[in-house]
């Protein structure tokens, strides 16, 4: 296989997840409070997820989890204003994302 057309885990791993959320962009949309638009969040969930290495190795259901609280709030994780982030943490040896809203988040709700 060439370089060019292998992809890597985490690339697998980043589709996989963009794929998750487009499937459930509809209870998304649902949630979504503050004008916060589901095709955004999941851009931004996936960039985030590409730039934190780690938040690939969660399982899907906590990052799933973690967006849709993230959701309901109205606030974008891991966004340039810095409202709340998607934090990957070790719980009992598996890797979980759990959302952590900072005190910018809260002033602004």
């Amino acid at each position: 296989m060439s370089g060019n057309t292998a992809m890597s885990k985490s690339q697998v791993q980043l589709k996989s997840l963009a794929e998750l959320l487009e499937s459930r962009k509809g209870a998304l949309n649902a949630l979504v409070a503050h004008g916060l638009k589901p095709d955004r969040l999941i851009k931004v969930v996936v960039a985030a997820a590409s730039k934190t290495p780690k938040l690939l190795e969660c399982s899907q259901i906590s990052i799933y989890r973690s967006v849709t609280e993230a959701a309901s709030l109205g606030v974008e994780p891991n966004g340039p204003l810095g409202h709340g982030y998607l934090v990957p943490y070790r719980n009992r040896g598996e890797m979980e994302c759990q959302f952590i809203l900072s005190y910018k988040g809260m002033i602004d709700i």
